[in-house]
């Protein structure tokens, strides 16, 4: 089926289909004309992502979590082994790590930028006295001195 059918079948939007598309977390089939031609297992794994949304997973989480297959537990519900849920934890929490060294790495940037934006101000402001003071005083060297008449 085409993705404004599939949209109408789930109750979200195309955009949002073709968002989950963006992120990689759905690839459907395309058509000899390059349509999305999306089939049942396409549409189980969009309630899926937007089931795991309602439990409250952000987009970086669901995208782990979908690397690893449901398995049918002993009541008969498919769901992740607990190995493979131990696995995005992991994964996860690595994500983490590295988005905080990364923040961490852009704040130090900033910082450093702030300081140099300061150097900069200061620097300005210097040369806008000197060059006032040759306007005033033509005989002013380049260094900003009055040159001894």
């Amino acid at each position: 089926m085409r993705i404004g059918e599939a949209a109408e079948r789930l109750g979200i939007t195309p955009r949002t289909i073709k968002y989950y598309e963006e992120l990689g977390l759905l690839t459907p089939e395309r058509s000899g004309g390059n349509y999305r031609d999306y089939d049942e297992e396409d549409l189980e794994r969009l309630e899926r992502i937007r089931n795991m949304q309602k439990l409250g997973f952000s987009l970086a989480g669901i995208q782990e979590l979908l690397k690893f297959r449901r398995r049918v537990d002993e009541r008969g519900q498919r769901r992740l082994r607990t190995a493979d849920l131990e696995a995005v934890c992991v994964a996860l929490e690595q994500q983490l790590a590295e988005v905080r060294q990364r923040v961490a790495a852009a704040r130090q940037e900033a910082e450093q930028g702030e300081r140099l934006a300061l150097d900069l101000q200061m620097d300005i402001a210097t040369c806008r006295e000197r060059l006032a003071l040759r306007r005033t005083d033509p005989v002013a060297d380049v260094e900003g001195l009055v040159v001894s008449r």
